[in-house]
Order: structure tokens, then sequence, then C-alpha cells
């Protein structure tokens, strides 16, 4: 039973967060991450909790100061309802169509929308909807207006077209827009009336504090009305409702006024009262913003694997210090991100008993000092309580916090893998299909989820080669005696989320990110240390191949930055093979000749890979240009079954005879094909009969075994 609702409740959070909606959503939220950080920078130092530094703001030297802090603050905060309306419809439009018209004429509509919600044009308006008060009208606004005005814009009779001699196509576009604009915006109109004028909900903040003061009416200022009180705006906040708005009359009646109540009782020689008050919920509950964030942010140090997620963490931890939430809960995301509803929820709450149960026992004082919200965590107990106890009980309650977020981090992780892994694939696949199809990929110009997880794949691609994170495996090269006389460098990238990245992927995301040659001097310079690594374990006979694509081979400094690094680690260049593929050489320039004689001039042998019988490539093998030649991996699968395969191989290694250059079969994964080999004329191979690849001691220590073998046979 247990299974079966994990299996679900998984399979859930799957449909929502894979949804356009969502992703939109996450897509827009994101990519107001620059205007949260700067209005929260300059919150931050508006409300630094230091006597001396809110003196000198209020004085005339400082006066420019404020000014300035305040017009930051309020460019990023009092408009942020418009700055996500933006983002998000501008996100969906992107996810669902490649028409820069439809991308821009989408966030237009919708500004349209929630101009329309905001009762623009009528008394009921007020530029507060324009700021964190509208955020939750603006998100919807944002989603229902797109999704109705691009499937209305998909409809053709909505949609008309001028046909005529020199019509210029941005007037088309925008001419073809009319209808469906239209129509979105009557029907928001008309929504909005049946609300105003039917309804009588001319503010939907103001709706939600006047049920929530009923709702609380008679509960008194006990624990049950702080666990509502706190669960109403943890889940207000979830939807992307300002919570605090919602929730202030509730607060002003039943908590503000507590902290006076306590002094005024300690002034008259009386024992403080009241345990709950707005303080109480800023110092003991609220650590680091509404979902005590503080927990969650902490909670990502110590136990996320995601580096993306640590960084937002990471950046979000200053904010957070001083109480402000937005950054973190707006930039993971947290708002409406099903993962994180339950312990935004339940953290507070689970505090809010443990912190009420204290004080009443007796272990903590009561507050009796307002601080202000954005005091930070430890100083903001003792400043409250005037006792170490209330440090200590943030202390206690940080730790209860990071303990109820771990879970769903692990959770949130889990399907982020989970999700990455199915992606990953798919990028394979479809990268796979182009090369058949001989066609570009174009991954990183995909406007689809795929498409941001080939672009969150090359920033940490870019990171790995940085912090060197990227490995060589080997796979061994035998002869028919046993011998392995080399081994084939392949790249390796274990992803600290995903796992191993195949690497035609690794290669195909760094060619379009404009850093191949990046990649390729860190394999070079790895397969050169590789080398030194065999001379050193097995001796200096043991030969190592590395390839190297078209575009390094046709660089003007590739020569002498493999020499550089031959020298480098003092290896003997004719036990380092340069492998090419028949692409190489049908792409050939004067520079590429060149390259290729500098090559071998310097003792460097060439070996030509997936050799499939090209006109190209046998003039280059007439002209002596390769050592070596690995027969294409599909020969040699389809041998035992495919005469003219076999017919191949035997044409492949009668040239090689002639032409004095080996011939090398991959792909060898079974004894048959081997005996095949054989009675062809093959005598060295390459494959899962033998070995996978593995990690360089790995190898040396299965070679070490053969030689040992061989020698007492």
């Amino acid at each position: 039973m247990f299974h079966t609702i994990t299996k679900f409740f998984r399979g859930l959070l799957d449909t929502i967060e894979n949804s356009k909606i969502s992703r939109a959503i996450r897509k827009g939220l994101i990519t107001a991450i620059p205007i949260l950080m700067i209005g929260s920078i300059a919150l931050i130092l508006l409300s630094l909790p230091l006597d001396a530094y809110q003196d000198f703001l209020t004085s005339p030297a400082g006066a420019v100061l404020y000014q300035i802090l305040s017009l930051v603050h309020s460019a990023a905060f009092d408009f942020l309802a418009i700055v996500f309306l933006i983002t998000i419809s501008y996100s969906y439009a992107q996810l669902c169509s490649n028409k820069m018209s439809m991308r821009i004429g989408v966030p237009v509509i919708a500004l349209c929308c929630f101009m329309i919600m905001s009762g623009a044009g009528t008394e009921s308006f007020s530029m507060s909807n324009f700021g964190v008060n509208g955020l939750f009208i603006a998100i919807l606004t944002a989603i229902f207006s797109s999704v109705l005005f691009i499937k209305l814009a998909s409809v053709p009779k909505l949609t008309p077209q001028i046909y005529a001699d020199g019509t210029d196509h941005d007037f088309n576009a925008a001419f073809s827009m009319i209808l469906p604009g239209t129509f979105v915006l009557l029907i928001f109109a008309s929504f909005n009336y049946v609300l105003v004028n039917i309804l009588g909900v001319g503010n939907l903040s103001d709706f939600l504090a006047d049920t929530m003061i009923t709702l609380f009416m008679g509960l008194g200022k006990g624990l049950l009305s702080g666990i509502l009180f706190v669960f109403f705006l943890g889940t207000f906040w979830f939807f992307g409702i300002h919570g605090g708005n919602v929730m202030d009359s509730v607060s002003q009646q039943y908590f503000a006024g507590n902290v006076d109540i306590n002094i005024a009782n300690i002034s008259a020689g009386l024992p403080p009262t009241e345990i709950l008050s707005k303080t109480f919920f800023d110092v003991f509950v609220f650590m680091g913003g509404c979902g005590t964030v503080l927990c969650l942010v902490l909670a990502i140090f110590l136990f996320s694997r995601r580096r993306s997620v640590k960084n937002i963490a990471k950046m979000g931890i200053g904010p957070t210090i001083f109480n402000i939430n937005e950054f973190v809960i707006f930039g993971l995301p947290v708002v409406l991100n099903p993962v994180f509803f339950i312990p935004f929820v339940a953290t507070p709450i689970v505090i809010t008993a443990i912190s009420y149960f204290a004080v009443s026992l007796g272990f903590v004082p009561y507050v009796t000092q307002t601080v202000e919200w954005t005091t930070p965590a430890i100083f903001s107990g003792y400043v409250a309580t005037g006792s170490i106890a209330g440090s200590l009980l943030q202390v206690v309650n940080i730790v209860v916090g990071v303990l109820i977020y771990r879970p769903f981090i692990r959770l949130y992780e889990k399907k982020q893998v989970v999700n990455m892994k199915k992606d990953i694939l798919e990028l394979t696949d479809i990268l796979a299909c182009a090369q058949r199809e001989n066609k570009p990929p174009l991954l990183l110009s995909r406007n689809d989820r795929l498409g941001s997880v080939a672009k969150m794949l090359v920033t940490d691609l870019r990171h790995a080669i940085k912090k060197h994170k990227l490995m060589l495996y080997y796979q061994p090269q035998v002869r028919s005696n046993g011998e392995c006389f080399g081994a084939e460098a392949l790249l390796r990238w274990e992803h600290e989320i995903a796992g191993f990245v195949a690497p035609p992927l690794i290669i195909e995301l760094a060619r379009e990110a404009d850093f191949l040659g990046e990649l390729e001097q860190e394999i070079l310079e790895m397969a050169c240390a590789g080398l030194r690594g065999f001379d050193e374990k097995l001796g200096t006979d043991f030969e190592l191949s590395f390839n190297v694509t078209p575009d390094m081979l046709k660089a003007k400094n590739f020569f002498a930055l493999l020499q550089d690094n031959v020298q480098k680690n003092q290896i003997n260049p004719r036990n380092l093979w340069v492998e090419v593929t028949e692409q190489v050489v049908l792409s050939n320039t004067p520079e590429l000749a060149q390259t290729i004689e500098l090559l071998r001039q310097a003792g460097y042998k060439l070996s030509l890979d997936d050799f499939g019988m090209g006109h190209t490539s046998l003039l280059y093998l007439q002209n002596n240009q390769f050592d070596q030649v690995k027969l294409d991996g599909s020969i040699v699968r389809d041998m035992l079954q495919n005469e003219r395969s076999c017919d191949i191989i035997s044409s492949i290694v009668s040239l090689g005879k002639s032409l004095h250059f080996s011939v090398l079969a991959e792909y060898v994964e079974a004894p048959e094909q081997r005996d095949k080999l054989l009675e062809l004329g093959c005598n060295e191979f390459q494959g899962y009969l033998f070995s996978r690849p593995l990690p360089q001691d790995e190898l040396v220590k299965l070679v070490k075994q053969w030689r040992e073998r061989l020698r007492k046979a």
C-alpha cells in the first residue's frame, strides 16, 4: 500500500513538474532572479539592524544613500508582479512557439489582461497590485491568458492573413493576432465584471483577508490560533499570494500588541501573560522568512548533492540571514513546487508548537522586547527575551527545521535525477538520429525541456573541465596470441546527478557551445599523462590511442600543443596513436594534410577509425598516411550474419598487407567473432570479449595478469 501511494505521488509530481505550465512558471521565476537579488540587497542595506547605521541613513549625509537604495528597492519589488507576469508569459510562449511575433504578443496580451484584473480605469485600481500584493493574480493571469491566446491563435479562422504583393511580414503577423487578442481581453474583462459587480469581490487579497478574520473569530490568542496563523501564511505564500498582507489583519488583531501587554505587566510588577506575538513569530518561527527558509538553506548546504541547487542557496544565504526569503522561494523555486509544500507549511507549525511549550513550561522567558524583523537569528532570540535561552531555542528550532526539510530535499533531487537521466538519454538518441541522417542536431537551439537540459549540461561541462573532473577510461587492444599491446583512451564524464554521459553528447554540446577546443585540450593532456602512467607501470612499449575530432586536427595550435604535452610527460611519440574518423579525411584541406605530415615526421602513428572503404580513405591509404585501420563497428557486428561483411573485412586485410598498415577490429564481443576475424586474417582486437573500458589502475592490474598467464604458458 505504501509503495503504491508513493509511486502514485511521484507520478503525480512528475506530471505536474513536466507540464508546460509548471515549466513556464519555473523558468519565469528563475528569469526574475536578478531583479529579486537586486531588490533583496537594497532591502538588506536599508534594514540593517544597527542603531549607528540607521542613524546615519536618517542624517543629511546618509539621506542620499537612503533615497538611492529606496528607489532600487521600489523598482525591484513594487513592480515584481509585472516582472513575473512578463517572464512567465514569455516563457510559456517560448515553450509553445518558435515565432518571435508570438513570443512578443503573448506577454503584451498578458499585460493587458493583468491591467483588467487589477481594475485599470476603475476606482478599485491600485498601484499596490503591481508589487508583491499582486503576485498570485499575475501568475494566474500570465498562465491563463497565454494558454487562451496561443490556443485561439492556432485556429485558422481567427488568424486571417493578408495576401497581397509587398505585404510586410511583421504587419501580417501582427494583424493575425487581432482577433485572438480581442477574444482573450473580452474573456478576462467579462470574468472581472462578474467578480466585481456580481460577486462583489473587488480585490482578491482583501477578500481573503476578510475571510481570515471571520475564520479566527472566537479562537482567542492560544496555540491553535498560532498554528492556524502560520499554516495559512505559509499556504498563501506557497501559491504566490503575499501571505503577510492577507494575514496582516489577523496579526494586528490577535498578536501585534501582545509584546506591549507583556511590557506593561512587567512595569506593573506582574508577570508577562502573552506567549504569542508578532515578534514571537518573527524571532522563533519565521527565521529566514516564511516557511522558516533558513532551515531549507542550511539543509541544502548539508544534504544537497546538486551544484545548481547549492548555488541558489549560496546566493540566497545573505538575504535569508536577514529573513528575506523571496530570492530562495522564487529562485529554487519553492513556490508552486509540489515537493516543498509539506515542509514549507509543516516546519513553521512544528516550530511554533515547540516554541510555545518552551515558553509556557518556563524553559525560555516570554518575549518582552520588540525586535526588527530583519534581525538575524540567534542574536534576535537574545534581544527578544533578554536571555541566552532565547538563542538556544532558535538553535533547537533550526535543527528541527533542517531535519524536516532533509527528506524532501532528497526526494526533490531523486526526482531530478530520474528526470535528468531520462532527458539525457533522449538527447543522446536525438544526436544519434541526427548523425545517421547527416543533419546538425542543434541541441542548444531547442526551446523545450530538452533544450533546457542541454544548456544545463553545458554549464556543468564547463565546470567539469575547469575543475578537471573529466576522466579517461581505457579499453585494451589485444593480439591473437593474447598479448595486450595497447589501449584506446575513451572520454568519461560522471555527472554529479545524472551519472555517466555519453561521449558523443559531450563532444556535441562542447561543439555547439563553442568550447570544443578547451575540451579536446583537456583530453589531450589527460591522454599524455595516461601514457606516462602506463610507461611507469607496464613498461615503455605500451601504446595508447586517443580520438581527435576534425576541428581539433585542423586547429593551428594542435601540433604544438601535442608536442608540449609529450615533452612535459617525457613519453615516446611513437607510442601515441592519433585516432581520426573517416569524416576527417573526407574533409581534406591543405592545412589538414600539413598537420598529418607534421605528425608523421615527428613519429606519431595515425589510426583511421570507422573505416568503411570510402574513396577518399582509400587514396589516403594509398599514400601511406595511416599506420592502422579500425574496422567500422557495424561491419564487425554484422559479420556472422552477412557474408558481404566478411568479404569487406577480407578485402581490407588484404589491402593492409599490401600497403603496410595493420587492421584492428572493434566491437568484438563473442568468441565466434574473434575466430571468424582470425580466419579472415585480422589478428588485432578490441571489445567486450576482452574487457570493457576500465580506469587505468584496473587495466594495469588486468594486463599484468594477462602477461603472467602468457609467461607461464
